[in-house]
């Protein structure tokens, strides 16, 4: 991934939720994602799907995980870019992001 570059931006809070269905946490940051309240809401009531497997979030498992990064992968000038990844801590998220995607 020699033309990808690491990005790493601390903005906006992050919440949390486990699917009931297949068990995944999936988050929902504040400056990530275009529909924040509404994805927020319904993770929290419970009617939100899970994007992996359909089911709906468990409403005892959402949580607000506070101010975190938020880092991925992107190229410049394309639209290229690996999934987003979350940590309180900046330099856990990049080392997690070399893990995962590989020095670049």
């Amino acid at each position: 991934m020699s033309f990808m570059q690491m990005r790493i931006y601390n903005k906006g809070a992050t919440y949390c939720a486990d699917c009931a269905k297949c068990g995944t946490t999936h988050y929902v940051h504040e400056w990530t994602t275009d529909n924040f309240n509404d994805d927020r809401d319904a993770m929290q009531s419970g009617a939100g799907r899970c994007p992996d497997c359909g089911g709906k979030f468990s409403a005892d498992t959402f949580m607000a995980c506070g101010r975190q990064y938020a880092g991925r992968y992107s190229a410049n000038g394309y639209m290229d870019c690996t999934g987003w990844s979350y940590s309180r801590n900046k330099r856990t998220l990049a080392r997690e992001l070399r893990d995962m995607y590989g020095e670049a």
